[in-house]
């Protein structure tokens, strides 16, 4: 694949891919390897999912799938060559990846930063564009106003968080996507100046040029998308499809609580509740005599919680049992794994 002549990187200029490989061999062996492996004759690239809702996997993606996803958000986000990005997410995994290959494709001139829980520690100057996870963004509130735009993935942005992004003077969005749709395929604005850009409302993800979305019978999305994936990609995400281009995530098929023959979605419970409970926590299930499945409340915490939660939920959706565990188990890029989670607690009481 060839580099733009407008690439750059921590704003050095390069006249050869041989120079850049050299460059990145002394700077970012990560990045290096990658890179590499992007300019070779291999016609495809291997990465590993995330494992959110199961055991992570390498899958194969073409190298012209990545460059179509990467043109995509380019243009999605109307950044030209010479725009100037940070990379602060690992390599390692796809969203990172990605991040260097629009680098590469659009000619962007992109700095390379720590992997950390800091990510911003050390920049001063301004910048264009920075995707990051949420834990990152919070740690980074101070010097968000360096950025143009953020857009934030891997994992939910709780509400504090939601309420620190939205009066600031920088365009906050949301992605929607995962490895096997080559990063990101709709993007959801989180802030006014965000949903100005887009012209949407804040709730609804609006998809990337040339994506086509439909619902099954259990009401979850599936993906066409033929420029970045040669098959339909059918995800266990409950929506609501609002027209041709917007839709509103609602919860995850595989997480319904079957309590008594209610269905309970734990992520509407836990959005009644983000605003009431500080700690990391979710809603899960236990097995039960009666009900079959009862509700139940997981927090991260090394001590009980006072919470009363009577006057915020209704009967069906209030937990049975709330338990406390010190540190969640997590997948390989940080997110909760609820299962296993449960699983550790449940057998532990």
């Amino acid at each position: 694949m060839k580099v733009h002549s407008c690439f750059k990187i921590n704003n050095i200029s390069f006249k050869s891919e041989k120079e850049i490989l050299e460059y990145l061999q002394n700077t970012d062996i990560y990045s290096y390897n990658f890179v590499n492996n992007w300019l070779d004759s291999d016609e495809h690239i291997y990465v590993k999912t995330s494992g959110s809702t199961g055991v992570p996997k390498t899958i194969k993606i073409r190298k012209q799938q990545m460059k179509a996803s990467a043109i995509a958000t380019a243009k999605f986000f109307d950044l030209k060559e010479d725009s100037k990005v940070l990379l602060c997410l690992s390599t390692g995994f796809i969203a990172g990846k990605m991040m260097l290959v629009r680098a590469m494709v659009s000619g962007w001139n992109i700095t390379l930063s720590s992997v950390s829980s800091f990510p911003l520690k050390e920049i001063n100057c301004n910048f264009d564009f920075v995707a990051m996870v949420p834990m990152q963004v919070s740690n980074s509130l101070e010097k968000i106003h360096l950025f143009n735009k953020v857009l934030i993935g891997g994992a939910a942005i709780d509400s504090g968080l939601n309420k620190n992004l939205q009066n600031i003077d920088t365009a906050v969005f949301s992605s929607y996507g995962m490895t096997e749709t080559v990063s990101h395929i709709a993007i959801k604005p989180i802030n006014n100046k965000a949903g100005i850009f887009m012209n949407v409302s804040n709730n609804n993800y609006k998809t990337l040029d040339n994506i086509e979305i439909n619902t099954d019978n259990r009401s979850c999305l599936n993906i066409v998308a033929k420029q970045l994936n040669d098959d339909i990609v059918q995800t266990n995400d409950i929506v609501k499809i609002i027209n041709k281009k917007e839709f509103v995530w609602l919860g995850r098929y595989d997480n319904i609580i079957n309590s008594g023959a209610v269905k309970i979605s734990p992520e509407d419970i836990e959005k009644k509740l983000e605003q009431y409970i500080n700690n990391r926590f979710f809603i899960s299930w236990q097995k039960d005599s009666v009900l079959g499945q009862k509700v139940i409340l997981i927090i991260e915490s090394e001590k009980n919680i006072n919470i009363n939660l009577s006057d915020i939920l209704d009967k069906y959706e209030t937990p049975k049992e709330i338990y406390f565990c010190k540190k969640f188990k997590e997948t390989t890029n940080g997110k909760i794994n609820r299962e296993q989670t449960r699983v550790l607690v449940v057998d532990r009481s």
